[in-house]
């Protein structure tokens, strides 16, 4: 069905075609955005909506024979409203960028067309009013289908009101680099199928419902830099951690994780440490002579538990 208001503009519209006809979708499907999520208000919006080729609209990226648009930036926009769903007949993104706006809807299943996509941002979209963030934005559960866009390396939903777990199916996501899903209310367990994702560097699923044990597969993420569990309910923490030999940061501070620390001195690049506010006891591990910043406080440790290198914070 076609947005009327788009089509009407179109009959119009100045701008003289090119001859390619996805030159047209394409122009379409940007005026659907615009006049769907309140262009007018929008903070930056050069050349919008003029008889100019969209490759000069602001925010809008093409490919280098200025046809195909590949790249759609508009964060911070004040964007707002539910997305069009003209927004996947945008068929060569590479890049959709559309964080701290007011998409107060549901992710649409549609995006999972847009194959060509490698980085996918709707981080923090939220309604506002009289400058006060109401955090509602995308309130649904994150679709299995966007397990389609295997292109994917940059996949950040933080800081919305997704529910559910992290589908099993992202599995096939292998070449996501950094993972994004922190302060949502997301619920259940972590997937074990979370060790095929090798190539993440970032994994960020911090302030939500996340429960039970963080799986022993963690450990098969080898190249993972930063991991960012923390203000959940995970209740034990595997020794297969101790394989991530090139983690920098360890964040799990604020579960409900039991019994003693695994062995964490093999990580020879980790500067940061949080495991506060947590029912850790037992014996504390030598800690890697990397660490600059290290919080075990808030636990139950018992004995003579010094400090080994004089950095870690226990009460």
């Amino acid at each position: 069905q076609l947005n009327n208001n788009a089509f009407q503009w179109m009959k119009v519209d100045q701008w003289r075609c090119n001859g390619d006809e996805s030159s047209i979708v394409d122009r379409y499907a940007l005026a659907s955005i615009y006049l769907t999520l309140g262009g007018d208000q929008w903070l930056r919006k050069t050349q919008w909506m003029s008889a100019s080729s969209v490759c000069e609209w602001q925010g809008v990226g093409c490919d280098v024979h200025k046809i195909a648009v590949t790249s759609l930036h508009l964060g911070g926009n004040q964007l707002a409203g539910a997305m069009p769903a003209e927004l996947t007949l945008l068929t060569q993104l590479n890049s959709l960028d559309l964080d701290t706006n007011g998409l107060g809807s549901s992710i649409l299943p549609e995006l999972a067309n847009l194959v060509e996509l490698t980085n996918l941002n709707l981080a923090k979209n939220a309604l506002t009013d009289k400058y006060l963030i109401l955090l509602n934005g995308l309130g649904s559960s994150i679709l299995p289908e966007l397990a389609n866009l295997v292109e994917l390396t940059n996949l950040n939903l933080a800081n919305n009101a997704l529910t559910g777990q992290v589908p099993d199916t992202f599995s096939s996501l292998v070449n996501l680099e950094s993972f994004k899903v922190d302060s949502n209310q997301m619920q259940g367990g972590l997937t074990t199928q979370i060790g095929q994702m090798t190539n993440l560097l970032e994994l960020s699923l911090s302030a939500n419902n996340l429960s039970g044990n963080i799986p022993t597969e963690i450990g098969m993420l080898s190249v993972l830099q930063n991991l960012n569990l923390s203000t959940n309910q995970f209740s034990s923490i595997p020794a297969e951690i101790s394989q991530l030999t090139s983690l920098r940061s360890l964040e799990i501070s604020s579960n409900k994780v039991k019994g003693d620390i695994p062995e964490l001195q093999g990580m020879v690049q980790l500067t940061l440490l949080r495991l506060d506010n947590n029912k850790l006891s037992g014996n504390i591990p030598q800690m890697p002579s990397s660490l600059t910043t290290c919080n075990l406080t808030k636990n139950k440790f018992k004995g003579n538990n010094k400090n080994k290198n004089g950095v870690c914070i226990l009460n």
